[in-house]
């Protein structure tokens, strides 16, 4: 269905439970860097199919950064606002 893959081999166009699990580790183990690119690859390849919704659930683990914590919702703010507009 997808249209090739973005960041952490993501398929475009995917169901977005697809995107649990690489968000889970990711908010976990990965830099701030990281975090916002993920959210903003997240909305850029979503965004074509179906609304973007950015949540992180209820499966990061406790000992995720509050930063990253912070940097998905500040990623979901700056890349999040209609029109979507990411090159």
């Amino acid at each position: 269905m997808g249209s090739g893959t973005g960041a952490m081999g993501i398929e475009r166009g995917a169901p977005s439970s697809a995107r649990h699990a690489p968000a889970t580790q990711l908010a976990c183990h990965g830099t701030p860097e990281e975090v916002e690119q993920m959210v903003k690859d997240f909305i850029k390849y979503t965004t074509p199919y179906t609304t973007a919704v950015v949540m992180p659930g209820c499966e990061i683990d406790a000992y995720a950064p509050v930063e990253n914590v912070k940097t998905i919702i500040a990623a979901t703010r700056k890349y999040g606002k209609y029109p979507i507009r990411i090159d």
